[in-house]
């Protein structure tokens, strides 16, 4: 079975804190497509908000909340998929909490837009400026993921990581516009 060193707790772009022991790729993996569409999915709900819903708070609760029920649906979904071929010797509460930390990286897709969201409801920054900030932020992590990626399977080319994080954005803006645009 193959392991790789993940990042620690997420695939934040400019630091790379390593576990202390090996995951097997599967699980990297997993926290890997969980952090893309953790992205993608606050992506969304930013596309959805407006400086009005930043001033009023509004922003705020609808990143947090797309945050926390994509973690739980994630969670459930993952550990049901899971639940086959499962032997009786697993127990059904350790495979729950190594789907819930590998779905971590959902949550923490929403922690800073929230934060930056929170600053224009508060006044510090322009309500706008803010939701602008939370998008570009986001826009960046996906685009990062191209060398993290490249980094974790051994890929040598930094370059080859650059261009498949650009186009992961692209994709990732097209389909959080497609969403906001077909669901609200």
């Amino acid at each position: 079975m193959h392991s790789c060193r993940p990042l620690a707790y997420d695939l934040a772009v400019f630091r790379t804190r390593r576990l202390h022991d090996d995951l097997p790729v599967e699980r990297v993996r997993s926290r890997v497509s969980a952090y893309i569409y953790g992205n993608i999915f606050v992506l969304a709900a930013i596309f959805a908000t407006s400086p009005e819903s930043v001033a009023h708070l509004t922003a705020v609760v609808i990143v947090v909340a797309t945050s926390a029920t994509t973690f739980f649906a994630h969670v459930v979904a993952h550990n049901i998929g899971q639940a086959i071929g499962r032997t009786e010797d697993e127990e059904l509460r350790v495979q729950l909490s190594r789907e819930a930390r590998d779905a971590v990286p959902i949550m923490t897709s929403g922690t800073v837009p929230a934060v930056l969201l929170g600053l224009g409801a508060v006044g510090w920054l322009p309500p706008g400026l803010s939701q602008l900030l939370a998008e570009a932020y986001v826009v960046v992590r996906l685009a990062g993921t191209g060398i993290v990626v490249r980094r974790l399977s051994g890929a040598a080319s930094r370059k080859g990581g650059l261009w498949s994080g650009l186009a992961l954005a692209g994709i990732g803006i097209v389909i959080a516009a497609l969403k906001q645009i077909l669901t609200h």
